[in-house]
């Protein structure tokens, strides 16, 4: 049965959903499920405490736990120049690297990386707006990392583990050569999107000419007030019923509390970037050979 041959392994909130619509636009590839988390374990194999998901989020579709369940995800992709999968959970799943070589030893890995500190505020924000982070304080969240983890919440809600990538990264040059492995910057992803794309395009060896419309927004996280039930609703309302350039004002008025800003503030940035990454940030600069000081300041 057919299998992928390239696998986006994240991080998360770094560009991963973008790549993957745009990959799957592509006439030469097939992505027929996003997230199945197969060599993780996540959703499936692994159980964690915390809080759970809402009733909004259904199941998947399948349980990915076999790999059946997993070949039988590209069935029929056969023909594809390039098959492939995204799961953000391989970046910080401390046992899928060897997973992927035992079954995959000749795959393609493609990962993107962001900012540290502004990737976890953007994970914050985005585990807002799905109603799965309890905490409205970013700061406390990050506080909390070390607990969360030691209580086994979910690897999603924590903030600070997520964002470190030169441990993760050191797990898969064990198991893969380093042309079997293309890393970009998210920073680069945003602001030259086209010369990221070639590059992906020409290591998976397919139709660089394709060239996907990079305007389009993809998964971005909305800042919402409150979340579960409450606020779905809201939301739902405001989409049928309220147009576009008063809903904004509209939640404002209904919602309690006021929202985290957009952006995290520069100064926040460098001090949580001192506080948190910059020891990482400079071992994941050493083992790339690459210069991430734009990370540092």
């Amino acid at each position: 049965m057919t299998l992928p041959n390239f696998i986006i392994i994240g991080a998360a909130r770094s560009g991963t959903s973008a790549m993957t619509t745009f990959l799957r636009a592509h006439p030469d590839v097939r992505m027929p499920y996003k997230e199945p988390n197969y060599f993780s374990g996540w959703e499936n194999r692994l159980k964690f405490a915390g809080p759970c998901y809402p009733p909004s989020h259904p199941p998947p579709p399948a349980d990915f736990s076999t790999l059946d369940t997993y070949k039988a995800l590209f069935a029929g992709t056969g023909e594809a120049q390039a098959r492939g999968e995204a799961s953000v959970s391989y970046l910080i799943d401390a046992a899928t690297p060897e997973r992927i070589a035992k079954t995959l030893p000749e795959v393609r890995l493609i990962t993107l990386l962001r900012q540290p500190a502004e990737r976890s505020y953007a994970h914050f924000l985005h585990s807002r707006m799905e109603g799965i982070e309890p905490c409205s304080d970013f700061l406390a969240t990050l506080r909390q990392d070390y607990e969360r983890r030691k209580n086994n919440w979910h690897p999603k809600l924590s903030y600070v583990s997520g964002s470190h990538y030169a441990e993760p990264m050191a797990r898969y040059f064990k198991y893969f050569a380093r042309d079997r492995i293309r890393i970009h910057l998210y920073e680069d992803w945003n602001e030259t999107p086209l010369v990221v794309w070639q590059d992906i395009m020409t290591y998976l060896d397919i139709d660089t000419g394709f060239v996907p419309d990079f305007s389009r927004r993809v998964n971005v996280s909305r800042l919402e007030n409150t979340s579960g039930k409450r606020g779905q609703l809201i939301r739902k309302v405001t989409r049928k019923l309220v147009p576009a350039s008063l809903r904004g004002t509209i939640r404002k008025l209904v919602e309690p509390g006021a929202p985290p800003p957009a952006k995290l503030d520069p100064g926040v940035r460098d001090e949580l970037t001192e506080r948190y990454f910059r020891e990482d940030i400079l071992r994941l600069q050493e083992m790339l050979g690459r210069d991430l000081r734009c990370w540092l300041s």
